[in-house]
């Protein structure tokens, strides 16, 4: 084992003023960290019984990745656009809610010229 830590030496040492440098932010967020450990406690239970289902996603994000990455600067040039319709998307939530089942089923039986429902499968 002491072979394995003169070897490891250098990259600690070599870290140690960025460690010096994290220590104040690091310290800053202990209060932060303390105050969660219960909620993280309580969905440990949660995230364990999603380990299976995630691991089994693996593959296909990794799959994903490029796809993804390419796209990110497209995502990140319409990012202020979005924000800027935040509010008038909230806005029109209520309206757009209260007119969807009315479409699905306007979308699903489509309306015969005298108004008669035709049922298509």
């Amino acid at each position: 084992n002491i072979s394995r830590i003169s070897q490891n030496i250098p990259r600690i040492s070599q870290n140690i003023p960025r460690i010096r440098q994290n220590i104040p932010r690091i310290s800053q967020n202990i209060p932060r960290i303390s105050q969660n450990i219960p909620r993280i406690r309580q969905n440990i239970p949660r995230i364990s019984q999603n380990i299976p289902r995630i691991s089994q996603n693996i593959p296909r994000i990794r799959q994903n990745i490029p796809r993804i990455s390419q796209n990110i600067p497209r995502i990140s040039q319409n990012i202020p656009r979005i924000r800027q319709n935040i509010p008038r998307i909230s806005q029109n939530i209520p309206r757009i809610s209260q007119n969807i089942i009315p479409y699905i089923i306007v979308k699903r039986f489509p309306v015969s010229q005298n108004n008669v429902l035709v049922f298509s499968s």
